[in-house]
């Protein structure tokens, strides 16, 4: 079906106990893959770990690093045979939360581990456009993540609110400071009426630090009680708790693509959200929510107002996002078929 010598070995950490959107990514790679038959190897390893021996791969194959490898690939590029190439879930260089010269030294470490490469996978539109223009000798694929179906399968399934309950205001992200949750914070500290909860999805282990300032800052704007943190979930419990959320409410900074924002889309969650990743696609200003740039806490503080207060649009917004289908992960994986058939092809 793939011709005899195709073959594609996909090196990617173990997925571990943080979730993300990456780790998702991959999951759902691998499975599509088996579910198709299609020759890929999965070949989980720790960042960190050292590789005895050569890799699993046939001479003149494919082999796919995660751009979690960044750092190994800077510092000792790809010994074995094949075409090599890096499946880009962000591009770290671009993230604001990093000051100048930290961007400097991850432009430098990711020139360094794309040298030497044959090809580049991105998952995301503006980072594709962004890697063709830096690398431009390299062919660059897009293959966009896609939502699981539980998403909108429990979105049919989900109750409306009860009258003179809290605004339900959902947020999926780890607790991390390019996450926003503190501006957010400070945001709905200033909103009384009508009465709200947050709750918020992710993991707080990776920054203790800054879980603790955020902790110790719902305190003392006495809003701890108010916030519900579910810590991490998997797809069938986040999608059942998104089914029974108001809003969705999308503080961040940076994001390579916002896979958060296509679950919660999905889910059918009228959402205010910054101009990150690809939210500007995702996310219809006007229509099935609001779209603020980044760091402007007027704009964001403005539109999260009209959802919390407004239950009649929050409704017409759900009804616009009933008639736009999600992306199906099929669809990711037939996109990441094609990429491999061109490097296959580009072998000779």
């Amino acid at each position: 079906m793939w011709g005899v010598r195709m073959k594609v070995v996909f090196i990617h950490p173990p997925p571990g106990e943080v979730p993300s959107g990456g780790h998702e990514f991959n999951r759902q790679l691998v499975a599509e893959a088996a579910r198709t038959g299609f020759p890929l190897e999965a070949f989980p390893l720790s960042p960190e770990e050292s590789v005895a021996g050569e890799f699993p791969s046939e001479p003149g194959g494919i082999v796919l690093w995660d751009s979690l490898f960044l750092e190994r690939l800077a510092a000792h590029p790809p010994v074995t045979g094949g075409a090599h190439g890096l499946l880009v879930h962000y591009l770290p260089f671009l993230d604001p939360g990093l000051d100048a010269h930290s961007r400097r030294g991850w432009a430098e470490r990711f020139d360094r581990a794309v040298f030497g490469l044959r090809f580049l996978v991105a998952t995301g539109q503006g980072a594709a456009r962004r890697l063709e223009r830096r690398y431009s000798a390299l062919p660059v694929f897009l293959c966009e993540p896609g939502v699981d179906s539980v998403f909108a399968a429990l979105r049919r399934a989900g109750p409306k609110p009860t009258a003179g309950q809290p605004v339900r205001i959902a947020t999926v992200a780890n607790l991390l400071p390019a996450k926003g949750q503190l501006e957010l914070l400070e945001i709905l500290a200033r909103r009384e009426s009508p009465p709200w909860e947050w709750h918020l999805a992710g993991d707080a282990r990776s920054d203790p630090a800054y879980a603790e300032e955020f902790w110790k800052r719902a305190a003392h704007l006495r809003l701890a009680e108010r916030i519900v943190h579910r810590g991490v979930l998997s797809r069938l419990e986040l999608a059942r708790w998104l089914g029974r959320m108001d809003l969705f409410a999308f503080p961040s900074r940076y994001e390579a693509y916002g896979m958060a924002l296509a679950e919660a889309k999905t889910a059918g969650l009228p959402m205010v959200t910054t101009a990150v990743g690809e939210s500007e696609r995702l996310v219809r200003h006007g229509v099935t929510g609001f779209v603020v740039p980044v760091g402007d806490s007027g704009r964001f503080r403005a539109a999260l107002a009209r959802l919390v207060t407004d239950e009649a649009l929050r409704w017409r917004f759900r009804d616009a996002l009933e008639r736009e289908p999600p992306r199906r992960w099929e669809e990711t994986f037939g996109d990441f078929e094609a990429a491999m058939r061109a490097v296959d092809s580009s072998l000779g």
